[in-house]
């Protein structure tokens, strides 16, 4: 999805989320960065938590661990310090 509009990929989420139960939708995240002219495009975060007991803590672990991912491979392929590192 790296060369879909912002609004593609909001589309996509919607699609998705229709296809699922709705008494089952546990939440979702969509996380659109802006490009960047240097040497990372902006890669989209994008999580739908399909979820029965439909847990707000189960989201927000599911939300934070999955942000926290990308971060640390955001940071590692660009050789910058993991935010809240101390290197």
């Amino acid at each position: 999805m790296a060369n879909d509009s912002p609004a593609e990929i909001l589309r996509a989420m919607a699609e998705r989320i229709d296809r699922n139960n709705p008494a089952e939708f546990g939440g979702c995240l969509v996380v659109i960065p802006p490009d960047s002219d240097e040497h990372y495009p902006g890669e989209t975060l994008e999580i739908l938590v399909v979820d029965p007991a439909r847990s707000l803590a189960n989201f927000w672990d599911v939300v934070g661990k999955r942000s926290q991912n990308a971060a640390a491979e955001w940071a590692a392929r660009n050789q910058t310090p993991h935010p809240g590192s101390y290197r």
